[in-house]
């Protein structure tokens, strides 16, 4: 089943994703860098089950245990 968004719209939040899980940037300085929206940014990470909890009013983008491993490989 395809992701119920544009091809162009979806890579505009894949890149504010990044910016999220790089730079730790929270999700409405992320989506407007991108020229993309929260709202559209939501809409994806629902569809896709990528899980963000709330800390100090910022969304953080929450990892798996096979995630963090890989982050502390050499």
């Amino acid at each position: 089943m395809p992701i119920p968004i544009k091809a162009d719209a979806q890579q505009r939040v894949l890149q504010a994703l990044a910016y999220m899980i790089e730079r730790g940037y929270g999700i409405g300085k992320a989506a407007a860098l991108n020229r993309t929206t929260p709202q559209t940014m939501k809409k994806y990470m629902a569809y896709t089950g990528i899980k963000y909890k709330i800390e100090n009013r910022k969304a953080v983008i929450e990892r798996n245990i096979q995630q963090k491993v890989n982050q502390f490989q050499f």
